[in-house]
């Protein structure tokens, strides 16, 4: 899976961010070769800025332009943990 680091240590921004890709048909297929492999797995899945937000206009499942229309995770993501804990690993996510 890719990745983004971004580290600033301007004043007002000082933070990690880490950006990653929304997982494509083979991104899935290597999450669950590797969980598969692993002893435990920690998955941490959530919401970014980029598609929650009043003045964001996104055409999203689970979203009406910026605004949430369900607490659900978004289905790419449930579709992962979905096949992360298929793999039969012991899991969490946060």
């Amino acid at each position: 899976m890719r990745f983004a680091w971004n580290w600033c240590t301007a004043e007002k921004t000082e933070g990690v961010r880490l950006e990653w890709l929304a997982p494509a048909k083979a991104q899935l297929a290597r999450a669950e070769q590797a969980a598969r492999r692993a002893d435990a797995v920690i998955a941490f899945v959530g919401l970014s800025p980029d598609v929650e937000g009043e003045a964001l206009q996104i055409s999203v499942p689970g979203f009406d332009g910026g605004d949430r229309t369900d607490i659900a995770l978004p289905s790419a993501q449930r579709r992962l943990l979905r096949r992360v804990a298929a793999g039969g690993s012991r899991w969490w996510w946060c």
